[in-house]
């Protein structure tokens, strides 16, 4: 995730066992990752990616980069534009 002040929020997805990964996506569903003693929570201006052995990174369903690789966030980078909500009244 980004936030508006040009912070990553990186989520490692429990263990290398797939029932800890599992587990943790389960709750990260519910909101309840950061609980869970095998989900790692950091803030970060960028991450480095690294591993063995290289491997193809997928964003939306689409090859893109391999590793090793740098991912960073600008501040308010991204722009969303809304229609004005029929009760005037913002969520």
């Amino acid at each position: 995730q980004a936030s508006q002040d040009g912070v990553l929020e990186i989520i490692s997805l429990g263990e290398d066992s797939l029932h800890s990964m599992m587990r943790v996506t389960a709750r990260l569903l519910v909101a309840r990752h950061r609980k869970d003693p095998a989900a790692h929570y950091r803030r970060a201006t960028s991450l480095d990616l690294y591993t063995r052995p290289e491997q193809t990174i997928d964003i939306d369903g689409e090859p893109w980069e391999r590793t090793p690789a740098r991912f960073s966030v600008l501040p308010r980078a991204l722009r969303v534009v809304m229609p004005q909500p029929a009760n005037g009244k913002l969520l």
